[in-house]
């Protein structure tokens, strides 16, 4: 927003005349910005069921939220679900600053005897 010659913000400054001399104490004021840069969300695609997330895009630090749906007769496969091919344990992670895709593998529930 500018410079100014008091902490109320109520005398501009634009200029400093050419010879001053001396200490000058100036105010800032400025706008916070509020550009947010936001990442995309990419389910890979997966046989045995779905996976769906509370975003398709997120910013850096945001909580994503991942729901894991398999098929009847299906079950996720233990270690399988990943965020940039990195396992997790949760069913959520925080965003990071990139964009991430999510894969994760279903297999047939074992016939119990």
């Amino acid at each position: 927003e500018g410079w100014y010659s008091d902490s109320n913000f109520t005398t501009r400054v634009t200029q400093i005349v050419k010879g001053t001399t001396g200490d000058l104490n100036l105010y800032a004021k400025w706008k916070a910005a509020t550009d947010t840069v936001e990442y995309n969300i990419t389910i890979r695609k997966v046989d045995g069921g779905t996976i769906e997330v509370s975003h398709d895009s997120a910013c850096v630090g945001e909580a994503v939220i991942i729901s894991v749906k398999p098929e009847a007769g299906k079950r996720l496969v233990p270690g399988s679900l990943t965020v940039n091919g990195k396992h997790i344990n949760a069913l959520s992670f925080c965003m990071p600053e990139a964009d991430v895709v999510i894969s994760a593998t279903f297999e047939d529930i074992p016939n119990q005897k």
